[in-house]
């Protein structure tokens, strides 16, 4: 950091009205870059400056970083794509372009890889609504990722008069950015954007299983940290509404409140914009959100109409959100447990076939990414998908992701041929996941834990809506879920005691199996192709050999179930000829799955899932009273 208060032996003027409590540490030796207060960085500290190393410039001479805050799904893709036509550079790489966010993201990939690594080193994430650690900025273990920013402006935007960056993460971790980025010589300038927090909920709730209380909790985070850590900077409001109504209105209320000058004009780029800009950019429109929580609402209300004054011209409102602010970390602090420590032992290699079934795959992949440590190997092992949209997909999920191997067949093999071409080429565990699931927190972390839990236990599947003796709440159904996929994980684990069941076969979608029972029963028979019963072979090698198969009854799987194997051609007399296979290589093995049904050691958990996954649930009470009169032989 720049401490140049420390430099020229005076105090800072940047911020005069806010305490240091709040900001980090060197906040104090930040410059307020006056109409005539001359930047010469390089004489007061002895080094170059990134931006003039030996020029002295007034402020409209310095370059100029805009900087554009709020929470996901707010239209701040929709913004920074409008200020990027307008001049406004981003950056060298962008991210690219997504199904659930059709126009871009416009989002530098170095700034959203490094503030994902931030959060996951304070472990969190973007969707996680605990309070980061007090004074989390001043810790040294993040030191690095301080270099690492101030090498990523630098490579970006050191010879740019105009430049931008927007990342939603950037709301909550202000604190380490700020200093870094009045560092690297620009003049900083913010514009926060708002949106309707039911229809945030909404776009969420479909994208990424979030439930309303969990989008209402981040969406207050992120936009009450970007209200409070930049009221000492230049900063304006704009609402999703407005710019998608008049955007024209919105650019000019930007550049005459920030005193900018954009490198294009509106006149310049209007059908540029007008084309970018279409109402179809606007899936979700005002609702009300299910199962919320009145606090949570009353204060997401009060925020947003706040913000709205704010977009208006009545700044002066903006006051009045300390005490929701106070109110919102206060209940962020109740709603804290006491840190799960769970983390994998070893590495696991996770396989995961894929064959067309676009959607599925791309959410799949999202979910694994998401919640799986990066130190596990993720294998794309593409069928020679028809659909050509599979290999881009998997082309951009490699280049993201350092953990990520993109391993397409030559041609089209077959499920289970597919999967036996890389077992042999793994030495690790392996865990074999259907690319039509949606795993969720501490998936794999469980798993392990089911499988350390008895050196027997050579196979390990979890719970799932659709996995046939492993579905909960209701065995054999492919169950509709009622709640928040995420939400019924945690359900699933407050349920479960952990006793980890033996079952008589694995789930097809999800299975753990160690190196050491692969290296014993050899690959799966592919007599079984296109897939149908192949687990359920495999299941019975194993306890012929003495193999155990346990069911993890706290880890749980979404399964849509037969996304690529419906797309195969004549599936149902293969599955018919499967069945008959199994039957006559193994005449007991339905006799096994009846045994299980009848005693069905999964009856408690299931019970209890159902039970507390009902809406109207409420404690059931029976109060038996007898009338009697007490007799001497009583």
């Amino acid at each position: 950091h720049v401490e140049i208060s420390k430099a020229v032996g005076k105090k800072s003027l940047a911020h005069p009205t806010t305490t240091t409590t709040d900001l980090p540490k060197n906040h104090v030796g930040w410059v307020k870059r006056s109409e005539t207060h001359p930047v010469e960085i390089s004489k007061m500290v002895g080094k170059k400056s990134l931006a003039h190393p030996t020029t002295t410039l007034k402020k409209e001479q310095l370059p100029k970083a805009i900087i554009i805050l709020g929470m996901h799904r707010t239209g701040t893709s929709a913004l920074t794509g409008v200020l990027n036509l307008l001049g406004v550079d981003l950056g060298a790489k962008l991210m690219p372009k997504h199904v659930t966010n059709e126009s871009g993201f416009w989002e530098n990939v170095q700034v959203v890889e490094i503030n994902d690594k931030i959060l996951k080193s304070l472990n969190s994430s973007w969707d996680d609504t605990a309070s980061l650690p007090t004074k989390w900025w001043q810790s040294e273990k993040l030191a690095p990722f301080k270099n690492a920013i101030s090498e990523i402006l630098r490579q970006n935007f050191s010879t740019n008069s105009l430049w931008g960056i927007k990342d939603p993460r950037l709301c909550r971790l202000l604190p380490l950015w700020l200093p870094l980025l009045e560092a690297s010589g620009s003049v900083l300038y913010f514009v926060i954007v708002t949106r309707n927090p039911h229809e945030v909920a909404a776009s969420l709730a479909k994208r990424d299983n979030l439930s309303g209380n969990t989008s209402f909790q981040l969406w207050l985070e992120s936009n009450l940290a970007a209200e409070k850590y930049t009221q000492s900077y230049p900063s304006v409001f704009v609402t999703y509404d407005e710019l998608l109504q008049d955007w024209q209105s919105t650019v000019e209320k930007i550049a005459q409140e920030l005193k900018l000058e954009f490198a294009h004009s509106v006149e310049s780029v209007p059908d540029k914009i007008t084309a970018f800009l279409s109402t179809d950019l606007k899936h979700h429109h005002h609702s009300t959100t299910p199962d919320l929580a009145q606090h949570l609402a009353a204060w997401g209300d009060q925020v947003y109409q706040t913000f709205i004054a704010a977009a208006q011209g009545d700044t002066g409102s903006l006051k009045t959100l300390n005490h929701i602010r106070h109110a919102s970390a206060k209940f962020s602090r109740s709603q804290i447990q006491a840190p799960k420590i769970l983390a994998c032992q070893q590495v696991y290699d996770i396989l995961i076939p894929i064959y067309n079934a676009y959607d599925e795959v791309n959410q799949c992949l999202e979910s694994v990414i998401r919640h799986t440590d990066a130190k596990h190997r993720l294998f794309l092992m593409d069928d020679a998908s028809t659909d050509s949209r599979i290999l881009p997909l998997l082309t951009r999920f490699a280049q993201s992701y350092p953990q990520i191997t993109d391993a397409p067949a030559e041609s089209h093999l077959g499920l289970v041929a597919n999967i036996n071409r890389q077992l042999n080429c793994s030495e690790n565990d392996v865990v074999i996941l259907a690319s039509d699931t949606q795993v969720t927190p501490n998936w794999l972390e469980k798993m392990e834990r089911c499988l350390k839990s008895d050196p027997a236990i050579g196979i390990v599947s979890p719970l799932s809506n659709h996995a046939t003796l492993l579905s909960v709440p209701l065995m054999n159904e492919n169950n509709v879920l009622n709640m928040q996929l995420i939400d019924f994980s945690h359900l699933i684990e407050k349920c479960s005691v952990r006793r980890y069941p033996r079952i008589p076969t694995a789930g097809g979608s999800c299975l753990l199996i160690t190196r050491k029972t692969l290296n014993q029963l050899g690959d799966f028979d592919e007599a079984f192709a296109p897939g149908y019963g192949v687990e359920c072979d495999y299941s019975m090698r194993a306890w012929r050999e003495n193999i155990e198969i346990a069911c993890c009854d706290d880890a749980y799987i979404y399964h849509v179930g037969g996304a690529s194997l419906e797309t195969v051609p004549n599936i149902e007399i293969k599955r018919y000829r499967n069945e008959q296979l199994l039957d006559k290589r193994w005449p007991r093995f339905h006799e096994a799955l009846s045994v299980f049904c009848q005693v069905n050691p999964l009856r408690d958990i299931q019970e209890r899932i159902y039970t507390a996954s009902q809406k109207d649930y409420r404690p059931r009470i029976l109060q038996v009273l007898s009338d009697f009169e007490l007799r001497a032989d009583f």
